[in-house]
């Protein structure tokens, strides 16, 4: 309850672009390298709930797949031992999946960051084939750029 009056509060004290600049700031942080899996998806709950405020369903629908990538990390991080085949070849499948999500709405060094967490679960060949078709693209332009992924 108290919860909810502090949103009611923020809401009438922020204008549309104030939630905007939030939000943006918020999935800003959450992208920073040196941020816990667990703040990170702390601070995309904020910009979504922002972006939702400020009525950018474009940006709380990236920030959403942000968040889904960040926990599906948070998810990989317990799974690795004692996995059959079959359930590594469904966690391929997911992988692949927020893979393309993450493609669609532009966010690349998410791309490299679910990479190098789901790559104990990759198969051979699907290493070799994204290494070469795509990370390796993705991080040959972030280095063009300067940027650290």
């Amino acid at each position: 309850s108290q919860h909810e009056n502090i949103h009611d509060i923020e809401s009438m004290a922020f204008t549309s672009d104030e939630f905007l600049s939030n939000g943006l700031d918020n999935a800003e942080m959450a992208s920073l390298a040196d941020v816990s899996l667990e703040s990170a998806l702390t601070a995309l709950d904020r910009a979504i709930w922002c972006f939702q405020e400020a009525g950018n369903s474009p940006f709380a629908a990236k920030a959403r797949t942000h968040r889904r990538s960040i926990q599906l990390r948070l998810d990989l991080g317990s799974k690795c031992d004692g996995m059959s085949v079959n359930d590594k070849t469904v966690v391929e499948m997911g992988i692949a999946q927020m893979m393309a999500s993450l493609v669609k709405e532009g966010l690349l060094f998410e791309v490299l960051n679910v990479y190098r967490s789901a790559s104990p679960f990759l198969s051979l060949y699907t290493k070799e084939e994204l290494e070469r078709r795509f990370i390796s693209k993705i991080e040959f332009r972030a280095n063009e750029r300067n940027i650290h992924c």
